[in-house]
């Protein structure tokens, strides 16, 4: 795990008496400042007091943490000075939660909002399967509810390249990782196997964690009951730096876990590049193409 050296002083108060309760629900916040204030206030009205939140503002230039702070007083807000992607912008908020000792951290994309009782329902299934590591939630797209998004998360074969989203009910046997934007991880296994890798920026961490998880010996399971509102598609980065970061993220992800890095990463690139070109989307294609090429060369002596 790759240790931060980005971390300014965190600011603000937990509400009540204690600093964190068994569980802290982690907010990344990167110039989203009304994102991040609407799900704090769902997180807020659909749990109860064992849980209490932690906004990290993962380096704005927007005055985001300020306009937090002043529509939600009681909520206390990180900032680490510094954009240090997802992995290292969660982990500064769970090294806090750990300081503070909390039982689990709750990590939830700002663009999410959780429905009543979908935090109770992450937690029973964590409290009562001591071996769960992590626990994911129901996805379903915001703008489109009825229809699921991902249903905790998916079935990965680091060795073939191949990756399957779950969208409907299945097993938890069948489920290798769980989505990051919906998480509950017990503080436990994350003191086993180390926090989020670093080394991505964005796109993969989760799955990277739930396959260091598993191989330790906890397991991830699905709370079905926990259904969260995604509002997928609402970043303003353009779709080619998203595929820069996929490209990254898919080769340090190879190069980690699987025995042919080469193969499945090959496997997967042609995938990728092979969507976009039946989309016509040749300036894309090109894009995927040229960051797994440098991405490869660039982590060939990690």
């Amino acid at each position: 795990m790759t240790k931060s050296t980005h971390l300014a002083e965190d600011s603000g108060t937990y509400a009540g008496d204690q600093r964190a309760g068994r569980v802290v629900a982690i907010i990344l916040n990167w110039n989203g400042a009304d994102d991040t204030i609407q799900c704090v206030r769902s997180v807020q009205a659909r749990s109860d007091a064992s849980c209490t939140c932690l906004v990290v503002d993962n380096g704005s230039t927007d005055g985001s943490a300020a306009t937090i702070r002043a529509a939600c007083p009681e909520v206390r807000v990180h900032e680490t000075g510094a954009n240090l992607g997802f992995a290292g912008g969660c982990n500064a908020g769970i090294r806090i939660a750990i300081r503070d000792g909390a039982e689990y951290v709750w990590l939830i994309n700002n663009d999410a909002i959780p429905a009543d009782g979908a935090y109770r329902a992450l937690r029973d299934v964590a409290d009562a399967h001591p071996a769960v590591g992590g626990v994911g939630a129901v996805l379903r797209y915001m703008a489109d509810p009825n229809h699921v998004q991902t249903w905790g998360g998916g079935w990965h074969a680091p060795w073939l390249g191949a990756a399957v989203n779950w969208t409907r009910p299945v097993p938890d046997s069948l489920i290798t990782y769980l989505v990051g934007a919906c998480l509950l991880l017990r503080i436990d296994a994350l003191s086993e196997i180390g926090l989020l890798d670093e080394a991505y920026f964005m796109y993969r961490e989760d799955v990277d964690l739930c396959v260091r998880m598993q191989r330790a010996g906890w397991q991830v399971a699905v709370a079905k009951d926990a259904t969260v509102y995604h509002a997928v598609g609402g970043s303003s980065t353009s779709a080619e730096q998203r595929d820069r970061w996929i490209a990254s993220s898919a080769v340090r992800y190879y190069r980690k876990h699987a025995p042919w890095p080469e193969f499945a990463l090959a496997v997967e690139t042609a995938g990728k590049i092979g969507a976009r070109l039946m989309r016509s989307e040749w300036s894309r294609a090109r894009t995927v193409w040229t960051a797994t090429r440098r991405a490869w060369r660039s982590q060939s002596g990690n």
